[in-house]
């Protein structure tokens, strides 16, 4: 049982990995693209894989480990991916804002280059929502299989996981959810 804990514990280790490789997406684009100019031998292109690299990893993770994660860590995980992307899509969303912003100016080429910047920017941001999604979508299972969560709320919070705002909306809904369900489950003395 302990050496279950011991692998079990060390999956915190992945969110917060995805977490800082998603912040680190664009230190490294703007690193590359100055090295860029110095050298030809270096392609900044790669670097927009990344949010497909660290989901892939996410969901090879939850696929492998499976039933060793407990409910309660796999909850932690998601709050941990959720949360701290929050200021990294505040960002984001200030970014397209600001793209279509500069799609007024009097520069005829901005007409072009504002969309472009914010399409992008969204699929990128959407690629992250979408390597978040393992570890949420991990949970909702789990929860709703051992009746913590109902059917209906599940299916809704499943879908909501790649839909921007809602997501997040969706997971503090769910962790209340399963904190006031392991508070009752203590109250009638079945979780010692």
């Amino acid at each position: 049982m302990n050496e279950s804990n011991k692998v079990s514990r060390a999956i915190y280790v992945v969110p917060v990995i995805y977490v800082l490789g998603m912040y680190m997406m664009p230190v490294l684009f703007w690193i590359i693209c100055n090295m860029q100019e110095s050298t030809d031998s270096f392609d900044a292109g790669w670097i927009m894989v990344m949010p497909i690299v660290l989901g892939l990893i996410n969901l090879a993770v939850v696929l492998i480990l499976g039933k060793r994660i407990s409910r309660v860590q796999l909850l932690i995980c998601t709050r941990i991916i959720k949360y701290a992307l929050i200021p990294f899509y505040l960002i984001g969303g200030f970014c397209i804002i600001v793209a279509f912003l500069l799609m007024l100016t009097p520069v005829v080429i901005m007409i072009f280059v504002g969309p472009t910047v914010a399409i992008v920017l969204s699929v990128i941001g959407w690629l992250g929502l979408l390597g978040a999604a393992p570890f949420s979508i991990a949970y909702i299972v789990r929860a709703c299989s051992e009746g913590v969560q109902g059917k209906v709320l599940s299916v809704f919070a499943g879908i909501f996981q790649f839909f921007f705002t809602l997501d997040v909306i969706f997971v503090i809904i769910l962790a209340v959810k399963d904190r006031s369900f392991v508070k009752a489950q203590k109250g009638y003395g079945l979780i010692q």
